[in-house]
């Protein structure tokens, strides 16, 4: 889940600002102010690739997710003056689905997690209290 939050926030503020008239350029700069995850390392890459006139290598992509590449690819075509406004709408619905079916998935895991510690550590203490005891008195027994 914390794969998808940060395009889903940075395609969000991008959005917001081309709706009120900013630049892609622009947005995507207030968008990364202050956030030092990977994703906001891939945009100033983006955008320092932009600044000297190239494109960005694959290479210099920290990001796997396939939403974060498609996103930097959709902030490279709207720095080279293409219209994305409507294509940025499309893949924040689907990071934001994505991100739904990630934590359903996460949500029907969780009783199964919260159940290891259970199994691991509290079940075998709790049999050594119990036959603990039983177990001490037949070595005794034996012993004598």
């Amino acid at each position: 889940m914390a794969d998808l939050t940060p395009p889903l926030r940075v395609c969000m503020d991008v959005r917001y600002h081309l709706e009120n008239g900013q630049s892609v350029l622009w947005a995507l700069n207030k968008s990364i102010e202050g956030c030092s995850d990977d994703f906001s390392r891939d945009i100033a890459r983006l955008l320092i690739a932009a600044n000297q006139g190239r494109r960005l290598k694959f290479e210099e992509i920290l990001s796997t997710s396939p939403y974060r590449r498609a996103a930097l690819e959709l902030f490279e075509l709207g720095m080279g003056g293409e219209p994305i406004l409507r294509t940025l709408k499309e893949l924040e619905t689907e990071v934001r689905e994505a991100s739904a079916r990630e934590l359903e998935h996460y949500i029907r895991q969780l009783p199964v997690r919260a159940m290891l510690p259970v199994l691991l550590l509290q079940f075998p203490a709790f049999l050594l209290l119990v036959l603990g005891p039983m177990v001490v008195e037949t070595l005794k027994g034996l012993n004598s």
